[in-house]
């Protein structure tokens, strides 16, 4: 969104002096601008709603203007928030669905440097995989917090078929989610660095923080990055994935040229999707790959590919 944003504003010739990609406020704590606007995410949760618009306030200069959009289910509730960080509302008005929220600074504190990352943790679980057991954490704004999708399940069952009698030094994840998938290769693949990609920033973050509950601290993070394009040629022992699948959009012939670029020779290739799509991504299979399980699940499909 973030990188979108960036281009249509300079489409548009807007060229501001500097872009910083943040989640939430973090990356920014410190900062103040004379104008804050904000289209506030009704499905990030209360309780991270709740964070955000009481440190909000907070970046705003003494000068300056802020304003967000929220639905009206939590318009009071944004409301709350906002007069609860010290900020000063000026004016508030409600339309059809939607209500918008100006205020100024007032005697609201700077925005905590502070990630505040236990506003974001919804539940916590403690997972066995075979004799290993690790801890995961569920979070506001992102799926599967208390069990995994029929995708994910698939993917993590064929990911064990794919590391079978390998040896997995280097993994990448791409559309990690909350993390579940990465965690099971670890507790499975112990010493494997593992990468994450994905353009969901909250996916990155949500899954580096459940790596790091889930042990062996002396075997060196794995690298983020928000596209494919920053993960190195031939590196990788095992990628999977969880397409993105957008209607009128094809990107299945994409991950495929992704996974043949990355991919040591040799290595396996796991992706699950809709058992429908799953059709279409099989016929855009290129030279190469050979495939080695499948396996569905109440609408789900999932493979294993290995490249030759």
């Amino acid at each position: 969104a973030c990188a979108f944003s960036e281009r249509n504003a300079k489409r548009n010739k807007v060229r501001p002096e500097s872009v910083d990609h943040a989640l939430f406020l973090d990356g920014l704590a410190g900062g103040r601008f004379d104008l804050v606007l904000c289209n506030v995410p009704a499905k990030a949760g209360p309780p991270v709603l709740d964070r955000f618009l009481r440190e909000l306030p907070g970046v705003v200069s003494e000068r300056g203007w802020g304003a967000v959009v929220v639905v009206e289910p939590i318009a009071a509730a944004a409301l709350e928030s906002i007069l609860g960080s010290g900020a000063t509302v000026v004016a508030r008005e409600a339309g059809a669905g939607h209500s918008a929220i100006l205020f100024r600074r007032g005697t609201a504190s700077d925005a905590s440097a502070d990630a505040g990352w236990a506003a974001l943790e919804r539940s916590e679980e403690t997972v066995r995989a075979g004799r290993a057991t690790y801890r995961f954490r569920g979070y506001w704004g992102l799926p599967e917090f208390d069990t995994p999708s029929f995708a994910t399940s698939l993917a993590m069952d064929l990911c064990e078929d794919a590391m079978a009698g390998s040896l997995v030094r280097r993994v990448a994840v791409v559309n990690p989610g909350p993390g579940r998938i990465a965690c099971r290769i670890k507790s499975r693949a112990n010493g494997a660095v593992i990468d994450l990609c994905g353009r969901d920033a909250l996916e990155l973050v949500a899954t580096t923080r459940n790596l790091a509950l889930a042990g062996n601290q002396e075997v060196p993070a794995g690298m983020t990055t928000a596209s494919p394009d920053g993960l190195a040629d031939a590196s990788y022992d095992l990628v999977v994935e969880i397409p993105d699948v957008t209607p009128r959009v094809d990107t299945l012939a994409e991950s495929w040229a992704h996974a043949a670029r990355i991919l040591k020779s040799g290595g396996s290739y796991v992706a699950a999707m809709p058992s429908a799509v799953m059709d279409r991504f099989e016929k855009k299979r290129p030279k190469g790959f050979v495939r080695i399980t499948a396996r569905k699940k109440k609408g789900f499909a999932c493979a294993a590919w290995r490249l030759g």
